[in-house]
């Protein structure tokens, strides 16, 4: 049989109850054993207030791993995510729910306990709150390092002279 790569490889979704994916199928070929179907599923786990959770695809589902993790504050705000393969993010926003803080790259270490040596941390500068509260900056600073001015933002004002 002379199956093309591309014919019959659908991609699934499967919903709960309340509409929320917590499946992703996808169907592969190879080009080397076209008639050879391959299944790969994604699972995702959502919470009691319907937030994702985490998350598995087939490569660590079979070891009983998982993707990712999420932990959301009340609105669903994603305060910390914990990656397999890129470590844990931390995020935290100011009362407005701009950016504020996030620090990145926190590995965890054979023991269970987090390394921060390598840890990222980005914070964004704004406006005062008598202007409306534009970003200004965003610095990052890898542990043990100097903080770096990574992006400014410069901003015109409202007067003829100052526009372009």
């Amino acid at each position: 049989m002379s199956t093309s790569p591309f014919s019959r490889t659908p991609s699934v979704a499967v919903l709960d109850n309340r509409g929320l994916t917590v499946r992703d199928i996808a169907y592969h070929r190879h080009p080397d054993t076209p008639d050879v179907t391959d299944e790969h599923i994604t699972r995702h786990q959502f919470g009691s207030r319907s937030f994702l959770a985490q998350s598995a695809d087939p490569r660590l589902h079979e070891a009983g791993r998982v993707n990712f993790t999420y932990l959301t504050d009340l609105t669903g705000t994603v305060l910390r995510t914990r990656g397999a393969d890129n470590g844990t993010t931390v995020a935290l926003s100011d009362a407005a729910g701009r950016p504020f803080i996030a620090v990145s790259n926190i590995r965890t270490a054979d023991d269970g306990t987090e390394d921060r040596r390598q840890a990222v941390t980005r914070t964004w500068q704004y406006e005062d709150a008598a202007m409306p509260g534009r970003p200004l900056c965003i610095t990052e600073q890898v542990t043990g390092d100097a903080v770096r001015i990574t992006e400014r933002f410069v901003w015109a004002g409202n007067r003829d002279a100052e526009k372009p």
